[in-house]
């Protein structure tokens, strides 16, 4: 993928493009077979970094 294209992704797109690029696959596996449950609680994009809310 494109550098230039990269802040054109979402925010949980691009910790998917970042974990396969930093060959961090087991991490990868993770956030997708958690990615449903996660959207539930929403991202937050701050400073480069892509974080979920906690469950209130």
């Amino acid at each position: 993928m494109s550098d230039g294209l990269f802040p054109l992704l979402t925010p949980p797109d691009r910790l998917l493009v970042h974990l396969g690029r930093a060959d961090r696959y087991q991490d990868l596996m993770t956030v997708a077979r958690h990615a449903e449950e996660d959207a539930a609680r929403g991202h937050i994009a701050d400073k480069g970094g892509v974080h979920c809310r906690q469950a209130p």
